[in-house]
C-alpha cells in the first residue's frame, strides 16, 4: 500500500491499534465490531470512520464519522455508499485500501491526498483496523486518520525508510500481542 510520507502514528492511531491488537483473540481472530467498546475508544472516535464492507457487489457504506474528521473535510458522509461518491469509488486509493484491509484480514497503513477546504493539510495517513462478524471475515473496517502538513523536503529514500519502520512496528507488536 501507498504509505508516502508516515514518519510516525498519530497518538490516536497507537492506542487505537493497541486496542485492536489487545482485542484479537488468542487464535489470532479478527476483534468483532461489539468487542470495540466506547467507553475504551471514546476519545479516539473523533478521529474515527468506521466502514461497513458489503458483499455481492462489493461496496463500503460510511457507518460513521469523526467530528474531527468531518471538522477537516466540512463533510459527513454516514450511510453513504462509497461507490457512489465521485473519486472514491472502484480503483481509487481508498477503495484499493480498504479491498486490501478486508482481503488481508489485518492492519495497514496508507496516506491519500487531502481533499478538502483547509488548505494547510497536503494529505492524511490512515490506519485501517478490520473488524469481523461471527466467520472471522471482515464485517468492517475501522480507519483512524491523521490530517498533516507535509513539507516537501523529505525524499523518497527517507520516506519509504519510515515506512518500512512502520510496517515492521505494526507487525512486531501484532506478533507480540498475537
Amino acid at each position: 500500500m501507498n504509505a508516502e510520507g508516515i514518519i510516525r502514528l498519530s497518538e490516536p492511531q497507537e492506542q487505537m491499534l493497541q486496542y485492536w491488537l489487545q482485542q484479537c483473540g488468542d487464535d489470532d481472530t479478527l476483534p468483532t465490531r461489539s468487542a470495540l467498546k466506547i467507553s475504551d475508544v471514546g476519545k479516539h472516535l473523533s478521529w474515527t470512520v468506521i466502514f461497513e464492507k458489503l458483499s455481492n457487489p462489493l461496496d463500503f457504506r460510511y457507518r460513521l464519522v469523526g467530528t474531527s474528521i468531518t471538522d477537516r473535510t466540512k463533510a459527513d458522509f454516514t450511510g453513504k455508499l462509497i461507490s457512489n461518491l465521485d473519486g472514491k469509488g472502484p480503483g481509487s486509493q481508498i477503495w484499493n485500501f480498504l479491498e486490501h484491509i478486508a482481503e488481508t484480514k489485518s492492519p495497514d497503513l496508507t496516506t491519500v491526498p487531502y481533499v478538502g477546504p483547509c488548505s494547510r493539510y497536503s494529505h492524511t495517513t490512515l490506519l485501517g483496523l478490520p473488524l469481523a462478524a461471527e466467520n472471522d471475515q471482515p464485517s468492517m473496517i475501522v480507519l483512524i486518520a491523521d490530517f498533516v502538513i507535509w513539507s516537501c523536503s523529505h525524499t523518497e529514500e527517507i520516506i519509504e525508510s519510515n515506512n518500512r519502520a512502520l510496517r515492521n512496528f505494526i507487525a512486531h507488536i501484532k506478533h507480540a500481542y498475537l
